[in-house]
């Protein structure tokens, strides 16, 4: 039986990419683990959101500042409020234990992004670009007046035009591999943008850059069930496509597999047979944790390049159009060329041989009681600095114990860590029963109370 806050399943709201002076009535499907490969749900649950800014230029610019935010803890004082709150956090597994289930979902996870190219056609792309198939649609009306829609290949047009000026002037490498480090965001942008479901959709491009502009943005309006068959059968395909993927690469492994039994026939086989993982923990711990850390970034570098962090996607697009418009008028060939020929014709020539004679030498023949008391001043230098740097980190760790103490004292003994990116397995995205609409009327919200958290700041004396 169920009793109070019994947990039944977690979901993680990501408000990125949704919309101000909009009221959104948001499905989600409820899961127990954030990293166990997903099956059945344990439940449906229903929240309504309305996001309010002063203006929209604080988050994206926030971005910019503090790619990593800080790393925050919520103190409790009872153990059953902390077991509910961590739970809410990181769903029922503990990642800081060893545990061989979380340990095959890490391998599982990996495995995924080896085979990211089930999800993406690379031939296609590739196809699509030489032969200058069209994806861009421009509507117009002809000399009747009936409306027309023509597909222009933008990507072809500019992947030959920075092709036809890089073979012209080697000097446009650096622009070439920053406009195609933006190209290439912009291209998964117009990707994801495809997917019929607006659930799934990001915030733009121009529309970030109009929030800058404007510190607004428009309200959003989706319809409950808005385009589900379009969405079924897109799911559908991808599926299918998958499927098909992942059987030929069962064939292919099978063949390979049968080709090398060949080659090694008449060899013997061992059977083993697992009894117990627990006494390799002090091998496959630490196993445990390196993946861990590496598919933290993993994810937050797929966060960016798929856009569900628009806003860091849209700074690194920025940033590389900015600095490959500007390395445009830097003479590259001029540049590397004369730096090149300067150490050259400088620090290889004949004439280090005068450097030698009149400057090493001298040192090697400095008499042993000089150089002795220049190896002591060099060693009281060094060993200055790193009293210095030990000093710097024993106050760091003894102000970091302190406030963790005085954390303990003020507001209760268990310490969360909450999550401060984008580092869960799964994203959740709202159902298509979801619905969107703009606010009407005044949307000022009446504070009536505001309740203090726990950030302390101050070294001696922590204050609220």
């Amino acid at each position: 039986s169920v009793i109070a806050h019994d947990p039944i399943g977690r979901v993680a709201i990501d408000i990125t990419n949704l919309k101000a002076n909009t009221n959104y009535l948001l499905n989600y499907d409820l899961y127990t683990s954030t990293v166990a490969t997903r099956g059945h749900n344990e439940g449906k649950m229903t929240v309504r959101i309305r996001i309010e800014w002063n203006s929209e230029r604080g988050p994206i610019f926030a971005a910019l500042k503090n790619p990593i935010p800080k790393q925050q803890f919520v103190n409790f004082e009872k153990s059953f409020d902390f077991h509910t709150a961590y739970f809410a956090c990181h769903g029922r597994d503990d990642v800081n234990k060893f545990d061989l289930d979380i340990l095959t979902s890490y391998v599982e996870e990996l495995l995924e992004y080896k085979n990211v190219h089930y999800h993406i056609d690379i031939k296609y792309v590739v196809l699509h670009i030489i032969l200058w198939r069209g994806h861009y649609p421009i509507k117009f009306r002809d000399f009747v007046f009936r409306q027309k829609t023509v597909l222009i290949p933008l990507h072809s047009i500019y992947f030959f035009l920075a092709c036809a000026c890089l073979v012209e002037n080697c000097n446009y490498l650096p622009s070439f591999i920053l406009f195609t480090i933006a190209w290439l965001f912009l291209a998964m942008l117009e990707f994801r943008k495809k997917h019929p479901s607006p659930w799934s959709d990001s915030k733009s491009y121009l529309e970030l850059f109009s929030c800058i502009i404007t510190g607004k943005s428009v309200a959003q309006t989706i319809e409950t069930d808005e385009n589900i068959h379009e969405v079924e059968e897109y799911n559908k395909q991808i599926r299918e496509r998958v499927e098909k993927r992942q059987r030929l690469s069962a064939r292919d492994e099978k063949q390979q597999a049968y080709f090398e039994g060949l080659a090694t026939k008449g060899g013997t086989a061992l059977d083993t047979e697992v009894i117990e993982f627990n006494p390799l923990k002090p091998i496959l711990f630490p196993v445990q944790q390196y993946l861990a850390l590496t598919l933290r970034a993993l994810r937050k570098i797929k966060a960016i390049v798929v856009w569900d962090d628009s806003y860091e996607a849209f700074w690194i697009t920025t940033i590389c159009i900015a600095l490959g418009a500007i390395f445009l008028s830097v003479p590259w060939n001029f540049l590397i060329y004369w730096t090149l020929k300067i150490a050259v014709w400088t620090l290889l020539g004949p004439w280090m041989k005068l450097v030698d004679i009149f400057y090493y030498r001298n040192l090697e023949n400095t008499p042993k009681d000089q150089q002795y008391k220049g190896s002591r001043m060099n060693w009281r230098k060094q060993w200055s600095k790193r009293v210095a740097q030990a000093t710097e980190a024993r106050i760091m760790n003894e102000n970091a114990l302190k406030l963790r103490d005085i954390r303990k004292v003020v507001f209760g003994k268990h310490a969360l860590c909450v999550p401060r990116s984008k580092d869960a397995r799964h994203i959740d995205r709202p159902l298509t029963s979801s619905s969107a609409q703009p606010c009407e009327g005044s949307c000022n919200i009446n504070i009536i109370e505001k309740i203090q958290g726990q950030e302390l700041h101050g070294v001696i004396i922590p204050t609220r």
